[in-house]
């Protein structure tokens, strides 16, 4: 459980990976239990000089997505980590729009086809457009885990069997934060562990620890 300075939109303000976590010096008091939670080394920068981190970058082991809004020091600062795709699009909040798994990602479909390569060929993933419960902005609507998505629960039964066989991962509905249906600003996940907005019902849990511990 976690909140920043009382805020429980944990995925707002912050993006990990399998080995790097990304957060704003505003709360770098999370930083300690970042990097114990969930295995990572954990790195203050920020986003187009925005602590709202997490909506603005999405990141896998390979690689970090930014938008053109962020600065040329922190371009170069997170090129220290890992490969970086700068991408110019009206849709700049990367974090938001983009579900990023190892191997794939799904894009909100108004993402443009410059964008969509540029991701592609940086991270060598293979791209879908697609919504998450009729909403574009599907990084915001999912969350991926090592070997299921969990998801907004009004997601549509044709959304999910799209994304079952494009993940190829079992699909979970779940709410976090008091009935927040966008669990991907609520949760921090990888294969090592989650931390969890801290208003969170003991029900919200145990519905994201079943989908992170499926075999």
């Amino acid at each position: 459980m976690l909140a920043f300075g009382g805020n429980p939109f944990i995925g707002v303000y912050s993006r990990v990976s399998e080995d790097v976590g990304i957060l704003p010096d505003t709360y770098a008091d999370a930083r300690e239990t970042i990097e114990e939670n969930l295995g990572v080394s954990a790195v203050i920068c920020s986003v187009g000089e925005s602590a709202i981190v997490g909506s603005m970058c999405a990141m896998n082991s390979t690689g970090v997505i930014l938008p053109s809004i962020a600065t040329p020091d922190e371009i170069t600062f997170l090129k220290k980590l890992k490969n970086v795709c700068v991408i110019n699009d009206k849709l700049n909040a990367c974090g938001n729009n983009i579900l990023l798994a190892e191997r794939k990602a799904l894009l909100n479909p108004e993402i443009g086809k410059k964008a969509e390569k540029q991701i592609q060929d940086v991270l060598g993933v293979e791209t879908m457009r697609g919504t998450i419960a009729g909403i574009k902005t599907v990084g915001m609507c999912g969350v991926v885990g090592r070997k299921a998505l969990i998801v907004h629960p009004k997601i549509k039964e044709s959304e999910k069997k799209q994304l079952k066989d494009f993940f190829n991962l079992q699909i979970f509905e779940a709410t976090a934060n008091l009935g927040t249906p966008y669990i991907g600003a609520c949760v921090l996940v990888n294969s090592k562990g989650a931390l969890i907005g801290n208003r969170s019902t003991s029900i919200e849990i145990m519905k994201i620890q079943e989908a992170l511990l499926a075999p």
